[in-house]
């Protein structure tokens, strides 16, 4: 077996339906809820921390999604 096809028999289960969206709304529930409680309570800076987070899973999520049907 060659390096490309253990890459591609080893990560192809991990990405499943399931894991994705669970990543995605992760993402989506430190956007709105996790923030929106930062900037309530006056922490800025970590506000735009979580923003940032938050966009991140939601991208990474659909990256995922993208390369597990090009695999």
């Amino acid at each position: 077996m060659t390096f490309s096809e253990v890459i591609h028999f080893s990560i192809k289960p991990l990405l499943n339906g399931f894991l994705i969206i669970f990543i995605v709304l992760v993402g989506l529930f430190v956007l709105v809820i996790d923030r929106k409680n930062l900037k309530k309570s006056g922490k800025n800076k970590d506000a735009k921390l979580a923003m940032a987070i938050g966009i991140a899973y939601m991208i990474a999520g659909s990256l995922l999604y993208i390369i597990g049907r090009i695999i």
